[in-house]
């Protein structure tokens, strides 16, 4: 597989975290961006299922899809598991502080 170079990597980074702001609340644990078969692929995370939350997060994906054009694959899971952080190239756009 083929990755975008990291120019793109780093604009399509900062366009999710500009899409992001005011919609971070303290339900959602991390947030991550990796590229898989060919598509950017957004992993939510969230500490408990919440319809406010969700509405907050495709909000901010209809703004990121509206910045860059691009096609993307979206997951959600709720979860209270440790965070990994995603295989290279991927990369965390955002991570709550959470104590051990």
């Amino acid at each position: 597989m083929t990755y975008p170079p990291l120019a793109i990597w780093n604009e399509v980074t900062v366009e999710l975290g500009q899409a992001l702001l005011g919609v971070i609340s303290p339900n959602i644990r991390s947030v991550a961006l990796s590229y898989e078969n060919d598509d950017w692929m957004i992993r939510f995370v969230l500490a408990e299922e919440d319809a406010e939350d969700m509405e907050e997060v495709a909000e901010a994906l209809t703004d990121f899809e509206g910045m860059n054009g691009t096609t993307y694959a979206c997951e959600i899971l709720v979860s209270q598991e440790t965070i990994s952080v995603p295989p290279l190239p991927g990369r965390l756009v955002y991570l709550r502080r959470e104590c051990p």
